[in-house]
């Protein structure tokens, strides 16, 4: 049997030591991208959870978020943010052009103003929030909702124009006199859905002013993508109409958690992943319509106004379906109610109808309760032969009003 010196096994022992370091090392350089990548990340969320240096306060208050699993549609659907302005003849968004034209605009020697710049066109996008509540003292949390709101697009460099409607005996809240056109306060008196026609109020309004991009928000939501509005200024650029969310989750009152069965696609988006609208929708368990939409001006001009004669609710459902060019049923189930609606859907289709723009992104839109039982009155003007281009009229200021002594009168509280 060989006999072995002890400076010849530690000899051994450092020669398997570096072979040991050795493949260590290799296993490192050679180490997937993917691995890299997760490396980096749970560094990063252990770095960043608690940044203050003390322990975390289990009572404060947070937000849950409920997480929506990826549709199969949405895997492979194109990131689409680009693309050459039809808003060319006053200004807008193009991919390149020579930097000295838009001295010369700026300097009013160039009468054709171009820009590659989003900072250069800010000033041509208004955002229209009306707000209106028969009581006041239960909807107080839309009112501070409403106002903070404001004070996000501010910051954003986004021009707000706030119409705030009042029953009499009521105050004006988040508006002041002699602040038009951006604060115009308006009285009203029947008991019906006015948003969409507060919306064509203010826009007639502020039809003077000088701005091409038209965005009617709720205005007590909050947009978990943070650019949302640069997307919407590149596809409002491109599309007729453009939604700024993908998906909308209804957050619960108090705690702020997501209700998971609220968690719905936009009806937009939906269209834009499966123009069968209509299967589509009940496969999902559902669609949001409304939001947060945004035209051109042109596109406005085009449709004449925004549908608001539907004083029951659906206004929102009338404007994605004459998006469309496929069938939806969502009109129709609403018997004479929803056909009165449909030639304004036609009319529209002409401007509107084809492909829309989607911005990427989630919204979370926090409770409120609703403002009226509208669906009451939906249900009674679906199966009620009420002819609405017979009973309601219009002001000067383009204002729907309730004539008396009508079917509508009958219906619809008043004032």
């Amino acid at each position: 049997m060989p006999q072995y010196s002890s400076a010849s096994l530690l000899s051994y022992k450092f020669i398997i030591l570096n072979i040991i370091l050795l493949l260590g090392l290799i296993t490192i350089f050679y180490r997937s991208d993917d691995d890299l990548q997760y490396l980096s990340s749970v560094s990063i969320n252990k770095a960043s959870s608690n940044t203050s240096g003390t322990p975390s306060n289990p009572e404060e208050p947070r937000i849950v978020i409920y997480v929506k699993p990826v549709d199969p549609f949405e895997k492979n659907m194109p990131v689409d943010r680009q693309g050459t302005s039809t808003y060319l003849e006053k200004g807008g968004i193009i991919e390149s052009k020579d930097p000295r034209r838009m001295i010369l605009c700026k300097l009013g020697v160039d009468n054709e103003c171009f820009s590659t710049e989003i900072a250069d066109v800010m000033n041509q996008v208004y955002a229209f929030c009306p707000i209106y509540t028969v009581d006041h003292n239960r909807h107080n949390e839309l009112y501070r909702r409403h106002t903070n709101f404001l004070g996000y697009l501010k910051t954003q460099g986004i021009q707000s124009v706030v119409l705030e409607a009042i029953y009499p005996g009521q105050n004006y809240k988040v508006t002041r006199a002699g602040n038009e056109p951006y604060e115009i306060q308006l009285e009203i008196h029947d008991f019906f859905y006015y948003r969409e026609n507060l919306l064509n109020v203010a826009i007639r309004k502020t039809w003077h002013l000088d701005y091409e991009y038209i965005l009617w928000i709720d205005a007590h939501e909050m947009f978990l993508n943070t650019y949302w509005w640069e997307e919407g200024i590149y596809q409002m650029a491109k599309y007729p109409s453009v939604s700024f969310f993908q998906s909308l989750v209804h957050l619960d009152l108090g705690r702020n958690n997501s209700i998971p069965w609220f968690d719905l696609y936009g009806v937009q988006y939906a269209y834009k992943l499966n123009s069968e609208v209509g299967s589509w929708v009940y496969a999902s368990k559902g669609m949001w319509n409304g939001n947060a939409v945004g035209i051109r001006r042109e596109i406005y001009e085009g449709i004449g106004y925004i549908i608001d004669e539907c004083i029951a609710g659906c206004c929102d459902c009338a404007f994605n379906y004459a998006t469309m060019t496929r069938y939806w049923d969502r009109i129709d189930i609403y018997g004479f109610y929803g056909k009165q609606l449909m030639p304004w859907v036609e009319k529209a289709r002409k401007t509107l109808g084809g492909e829309n723009g989607v911005v990427r992104g989630r919204v979370n839109h926090f409770y409120h309760e609703y403002f009226f039982d509208w669906g009451k009155y939906l249900r009674t003007l679906t199966y009620t032969d009420v002819k609405l281009d017979k009973e309601l009229y219009r002001d000067d200021n383009f204002t729907l009003h309730i004539r008396n002594n009508s079917q509508l009168a009958r219906i619809f509280e008043r004032y």
